[in-house]
């Protein structure tokens, strides 16, 4: 813990939040329009004196540059480009709830120091909840310490979001090249002793599952060496990410861990479906799940992976 994050540290800043919601943003709750700025994304009043109060009362607690969401690329880059600590600010976060009066929004915080968050704070205003947290001390919610539960939810019961209001051609042109490429040449990943896990449904009416068995193919052929780092399964009956009529919940997540930790490739997962009795082995590529003839067709142990 950075020895200068003191309690009387963190309660200054936690009140410094505090104030800036209770004074700029509950009294503009439900009496404010949104518009939209370049990106497709809402913004209102709320937002910029939300900023604008922030800058100022946390710059009294420690004055360091300053990051906000609705401050210009180049001054952004600027607060980057200084180096050491700064804070990192969204004023309103969940705009969008904000401006249509749903009560689910909060003011979010971050102390950076050399791209490493060091104390952060998540205020709640409509419940007074003040989530915060330092490095390497532990996280509250207000002044209750929060203990990691014994057991967590699996990546299978995550929701992800990914918002399509932004600017497509940029998002095309930048994030979409690193992390939405054919590019079969991953022998740098291979070499680093990367594992890559790939899985698709098979009954899947947007991007064909053919064209994913293309892409494993083509990485086999450009990199020989991968094809004891790629694996590929599919998941017969399932739609995009999920749904349709075949068993679609399946921990790949912990698959991919214990092929790090082991050295040994998943030859298959168990895959079962929300409120249905049913459950297959999904089999790694080429492999199918066979019906080994005798049991319940529901179980997944009564099937086996072979050739197809």
């Amino acid at each position: 813990m950075p020895s200068d994050l003191t309690v009387t540290f963190t309660a200054r800043a936690i009140d410094a939040v505090r104030t800036v919601a209770s004074q700029e943003i509950l009294p503009r709750y439900r009496s404010v329009d949104a518009t939209r700025k370049d990106d497709g994304s809402l913004v209102t009043e709320a937002d910029f004196a939300s900023q604008d109060a922030l800058v100022r009362r946390l710059r009294a607690v420690e004055d360091v540059p300053m990051v906000g969401e609705e401050m210009t690329a180049r001054e952004q880059q600027a607060a980057f480009d200084c180096g050491g600590r700064f804070w990192c600010i969204d004023p309103l976060d969940g705009t969008s709830n904000f401006s249509k009066g749903i009560p689910f929004f909060a003011i979010s915080v971050a102390l950076m120091e050399d791209e490493r968050p060091i104390f952060g704070i998540v205020y709640e205003p409509i419940g007074d909840e003040a989530f915060f947290a330092v490095r390497g001390a532990g996280a509250w919610l207000n002044h209750r310490p929060l203990v990691v539960p014994s057991s967590t939810p699996t990546l299978a019961d995550a929701i992800a979001e990914v918002s399509l209001r932004r600017d497509m051609s940029a998002l095309r042109s930048g994030v979409a090249l690193q992390v939405h490429q054919e590019n079969p040449d991953i022998s740098a990943f291979v070499k680093r002793g990367g594992k890559l896990l790939l899985w698709h449904g098979f009954n899947d009416p947007g991007p064909s599952p053919l064209s994913t068995i293309a892409y494993l193919e083509a990485v086999q052929k450009a990199v020989p060496a991968s094809k004891e780092s790629v694996r590929l399964f599919l998941a017969p009956g399932v739609l995009h990410c999920g749904g349709g009529a075949g068993p679609d919940r399946f921990d790949a997540l912990t698959a991919l861990e214990r092929w790090v930790d082991t050295g040994t490739p998943p030859a298959s997962m168990i895959a079962t479906k929300a409120n249905s009795p049913v459950s297959r082995p999904l089999c790694a590529y080429p492999q199918v799940a066979r019906y080994n003839g005798s049991g319940d067709t529901n179980d997944a142990a009564n099937f086996a992976c072979s050739a197809p």
